[in-house]
């Protein structure tokens, strides 16, 4: 399972998907102005989504 994360100044949009090809339902929330706030928000978001269980984040 795959996670998409795009991280905007006030909004913050996450998906999953399967096979690269097609989004789940996308989630937009708040930004968070916190880093770790916002790695604890997108954590959740993508384990509602279905990407369960996260075994390893890379940040680019």
């Amino acid at each position: 399972m795959y996670v998409a994360v795009d991280i905007g100044g006030t909004k913050t949009r996450v998906s999953a998907s399967s096979d690269l090809t097609q989004l789940k339902e996308r989630v937009i929330i708040d930004t968070p102005q916190n880093y770790r706030a916002a790695i604890d928000v997108i954590i959740s978001v993508a384990v509602a989504t279905g990407a369960a269980p996260i075994t390893n984040i890379v940040i680019e």
